[in-house]
């Protein structure tokens, strides 16, 4: 399964969340650029990060 980044809503406001394991970070306000930029950084216990791979290795 590849992980892929979904938005929710949690009582406490947006969050960003990873699909294929429990990872989330919340939304600052207006601000969505830094919460997409740690989805992309973060590491999952078995999938690879989705930025600089070749893309023959997807």
């Amino acid at each position: 399964m590849k992980r892929a980044k979904a938005w929710a809503m949690t009582p406490k406001g947006r969050v960003v969340t990873c699909t294929a394991c429990s990872w989330w970070v919340p939304v600052m306000g207006e601000d969505t650029g830094t919460a997409e930029k740690a989805f992309d950084t973060h590491t999952c216990a078995d999938h690879p990060p989705l930025k600089n791979l070749d893309p023959d290795t997807e």
